[in-house]
């Protein structure tokens, strides 16, 4: 996924009875170290923006022009794999955030250059969960909320919902709907600059 030319490659080179894609899922991803600026490899960069950006990209253009020979408007369905990291940032993460952040942006901009077409563009930003593959994601996430000045009955029910892989936004906003406690509006407007919006598809 992160070699453009073999993407290409691949896509042109199937045979007939799988050339014809309906369904393209953008699964490949990674993430390489954890290292904070200014002390990040920038061949971990160079990777992960390959992978995870360039590869993305790359595949689906080919894919579409598959998608858009079909039917008189093009018809099809593209899911992208984001990640809710690229929608809230964390320590150690800031390129792979990058990656997710731009992979959101290209699936918003994608869907409104489809408007006219029958080709559906989804993205599915998975939440934070504990597998073998991360064994210190609920140190890292108590961590966090101690940094951003949470309390700890907070910090321990956004480590609970992460553990089961809801958002952190999604959960505070549930708090802060059922709360009439004030400290919680206040923990909301300064801890969560940028809170997920409601957003219309075109």
């Amino acid at each position: 996924m992160s070699d453009p030319s073999a993407i290409v490659s691949a896509i042109q080179s199937l045979p007939a009875e799988y050339a014809q894609i309906d369904i393209l899922v953008n699964n490949a991803g990674l993430v390489k170290g954890v290292a904070k600026s200014p002390e990040i490899d920038i061949k971990d960069i160079k990777t992960m923006f390959d992978t995870n950006v360039t590869g993305l990209i790359t595949m689906t253009q080919e894919v579409m022009k598959i998608m858009l020979k079909r039917g008189e408007s093009g018809q099809g369905d593209i899911i992208n794999i984001g990640s809710i990291a690229g929608r809230e940032g964390y320590q150690g993460g800031s390129i792979y955030c990058a990656t997710k952040a731009a992979v959101r942006t290209f699936t918003d901009a994608l869907r409104r250059e489809l408007v006219a077409s029958r080709i559906r563009v989804i993205e599915i930003d998975p939440g934070q969960v504990e597998t073998v593959r991360s064994p210190n994601v609920v140190t890292c996430s108590e961590q966090s909320c101690k940094l951003r000045g949470w309390t700890s009955e907070l910090a321990k029910r956004r480590v609970a919902a992460q553990s089961q892989g809801i958002s952190s936004v999604l959960m505070l906003r549930l708090l802060v709907l059922r709360s009439e406690k004030p400290w919680y509006h206040k923990v909301f407007l300064r801890s969560l600059t940028n809170p997920l919006r409601g957003r219309s598809s075109p």
